[in-house]
């Protein structure tokens, strides 16, 4: 099984939806985004998502977004159980990007 990540910001619409979803290589690419948007008046949700792919496509998706400005330690599937700890790379990716 192999697994990857990618930055996303989420926008979210008037009535709390997602409106579009957009996916970033890097921290500094989603954090100028969400300033963008932030900028714009509207609200996202943003942070990482994590892919593990089985033999057969994605076998499991996750999420971990950023709260307070960090993200958290373990990425949560849809149903909100925890799946697996965020990499400790990508926690120090954010915080470098946050300096920038």
């Amino acid at each position: 099984m192999s697994v990857s990540y990618e930055w996303i910001v989420e926008v979210i619409d008037d009535h709390g939806d997602i409106d579009d979803v957009r996916h970033h290589d890097s921290a500094i690419d989603m954090l100028a985004d969400v300033a963008s948007e932030h900028a714009s008046g509207r609200t996202v949700n943003y942070g990482i998502v994590r892919d593990a792919f089985s033999g057969m496509g994605i076998g499991c998706r996750s999420w971990a977004y950023v709260k307070d400005g960090k993200l958290p330690s373990m990425t949560v599937d849809a149903g909100e159980i925890e799946i697996a700890s965020v990499p400790k790379r990508l926690i120090k990716e954010l915080e470098v990007a946050k300096q920038s």
